[in-house]
């Protein structure tokens, strides 16, 4: 029990599952900003709909980058830029006037989700935790969930 209360992986728990909730929570919240788009843009259905698939293709880059990435930055270095990353991206999307901005910031966005979210911190977190490892895997990846439901 004593191994229990002096074990110092719990921090990493919590941030990690913060990271979830902020960077990929707040990706998931963006089918309620559709409408708000295209009326203060003009941009069609279409347009829009294409900023998330620029998104879900710069994810898809980002994950399959991963691996190298991670050896130049190391696991601290990489969460701290896609951080970086993904604030820029939310910042950029809101004060995006031309389509192309849109796209550019989606897809830059997308990336850093894609490379900064569940791949680094799964292996942060099997460094951590060997015992109800997908326990607490779990609990990570439910911050993602719980971002959009709360952040929506």
């Amino acid at each position: 029990m004593s191994e229990q209360t002096n074990f110092k992986g719990w921090p990493i728990l919590i941030a990690c599952f913060v990271l979830m909730f902020c960077m990929l929570g707040g990706v998931q919240t963006f089918a309620v900003f559709i409408a708000p788009i295209m009326s203060e843009t003009g941009f069609s259905l279409g347009a829009v709909a294409m900023m998330s698939t620029l998104a879900t293709i710069g994810s898809f880059i980002g994950n399959m980058l991963f691996s190298r990435i991670f050896k130049i930055l190391g696991a601290k270095w990489l969460l701290v830029v896609c951080s970086i990353i993904c604030a820029g991206y939310f910042i950029g999307t809101s004060y995006a006037q031309t389509l192309f901005g849109m796209y550019a910031a989606m897809a830059i966005g997308g990336f850093a989700t894609g490379v900064g979210t569940i791949a680094p911190l799964s292996v942060i977190m099997t460094n951590w935790f060997i015992k109800k490892r997908a326990t607490y895997m779990s609990i990570v990846i439910a911050g993602s969930m719980f971002g959009g439901a709360l952040l929506m």
